[in-house]
């Protein structure tokens, strides 16, 4: 620091912590509802929430202000005035269902639905992310990043019942049974809501004005006619538009992955297992959000690019159990 004059510090960035900042808090409350419909089956419908408060948030203090002229600041002499804030706030709300059948006859299966809402005014402390207006705070209070209202799962256990010692073919020849019987096969289904996201332009959220997926050109998934920039003048922004924090919503996500395993008896006390294993069995594309480049007319919109080791996978496993 023998370079900077402490007096006077001319364009230093500076991280201020304020001194009465209080310590985060998570409150988590439930209530369920349980009933047994059979021998093996139950059923559960629950309410879940969680609400944070005094959460980090980061914001500069020293940005450009909206409708001032430019190369205003706070702070003339400094460069970005980073502040971390306890006015983070997040709630989480959801009804849960889930319908459960145990290991029997050879079957399980799990099934749950969750249909749920998610708000935040940042997703965390070091997401990159900043208010866009510092005498706005109240603005980011909006859909998370977290945000996903649909999300269904199916997961089961399957032993093919035929072989021998099972509920067919149990009289089959050992050498037979050597390749067809003994057989397991599970699923998982995932389906949920898509990935929330805004953009902006110049530094401040566009101004949503219309539709943004309906009249989306073939091959696109955004109608670029239904956004505008929000006002500028002489190279300031005026205002925030009218697109809330992550307002628009990316593809659903669909994913079916199928396991199938082969049991070989080779004592009565050890035996051999081989597995393979198909992550995303239709291989269905898992995009990612759509480019939000808004002055590239041809590309913004489209679809460029999927989740990482999203697209199908095959694994075998074998294993000794004893």
């Amino acid at each position: 620091v023998s370079s900077i004059n402490l007096q006077n510090p001319q364009n230093v960035s500076v991280l201020s912590i304020l001194p009465d900042n209080k310590t985060s808090q998570v409150q988590q409350y439930n209530i369920q509802f349980q009933r047994q419909l059979t021998n093996d089956t139950a059923l559960s419908v629950g309410y879940v929430g969680t609400r944070g408060s005094n959460l980090s948030f980061y914001y500069n203090a020293n940005a450009q202000p909206f409708g001032q002229a430019a190369g205003t600041r706070r702070f003339t002499n400094l460069g970005d005035v980073t502040v971390r804030d306890d006015i983070g706030r997040s709630t989480y709300n959801s009804l849960q269902i889930q319908l459960e059948r145990r290991f029997a006859r050879g079957l399980q299966y799990l099934v749950s639905y969750a249909l749920s809402k998610t708000k935040d005014n940042s997703s965390g402390a070091f997401e990159g992310s900043r208010p866009q207006d510092i005498n706005n705070f109240g603005a980011e209070y909006s859909n998370s990043g977290l945000d996903f209202p649909h999300v269904f799962t199916f997961s089961s256990v399957y032993d093919i019942p035929f072989g021998r010692g099972r509920r067919f073919g149990s009289e089959i020849p050992r050498a037979l049974d050597f390749f067809i019987g003994g057989l397991q096969v599970n699923t998982i289904l995932r389906l949920q809501s898509g990935q929330t996201f805004d953009f902006s332009v110049d530094g401040a959220r566009v101004d949503l004005t219309g539709d943004p997926y309906d009249g989306a050109p073939a091959g696109f998934f955004l109608n670029r006619s239904a956004f505008q920039p929000a006002p500028r003048v002489n190279g300031v922004n005026q205002r925030v538009g009218t697109l809330e924090r992550n307002g628009l919503r990316g593809p659903a996500q669909k994913q079916l992955n199928l396991g199938l395993a082969k049991n070989f008896g080779i004592t009565e006390r050890a035996r051999l297992q081989f597995r393979t294993e198909f992550f995303n069995l239709t291989n269905t594309p898992q995009y990612t959000t759509p480019n939000t480049d808004f002055t590239n007319v041809n590309d913004f919109g489209r679809l460029r690019s999927t989740q990482l080791f999203t697209n199908r996978q095959i694994q075998f496993g074998l294993r000794l159990e004893f």
